[in-house]
């Protein structure tokens, strides 16, 4: 709830009672990156425009709200307009966690397989 970017997903509320359920905002018509590459030619251009959205949310992550969301993939990019295809949001926070080296090493083997750096899998 404590982030606030443009291309990360906004959390109004986490309620605790019987499970975590989070209140956040709503992308109207929200496609994934992956459906996205899917059904539309993806430009140089435009890979770029989605490039820079991503890095700005992740920028914003490391280097002011000090997280590492450690389950970027294409699922969990998400875009609710395709006039400027850097306005996309990036979701799915599960496995984030703050930056510090003891957290880093306790779950330094988590996230999707197909998207985890090599020298992470055993």
């Amino acid at each position: 709830m404590k982030l606030c970017h443009k291309n990360i997903i906004h959390v109004y509320q986490n309620e605790q009672k019987f499970s975590n359920v989070y209140i956040m905002e709503l992308e109207m018509g929200a496609e994934t990156l992956e459906k996205l590459a899917q059904r539309r030619y993806l430009s140089e251009e435009d890979c770029a425009k989605i490039m820079e959205g991503l890095l700005s949310g992740l920028e914003y992550l490391h280097d002011v709200a000090n997280i590492i969301h450690r389950d970027v993939k294409p699922e969990n990019i998400v875009f609710s307009t395709f006039d400027d295809l850097s306005s996309l949001k990036l979701i799915d926070f599960g496995l984030a966690t703050e930056y510090t080296k003891t957290k880093i090493l306790d779950f330094a083997h988590c996230g999707t397989l197909l998207y985890t750096p090599p020298e992470q899998v055993i």
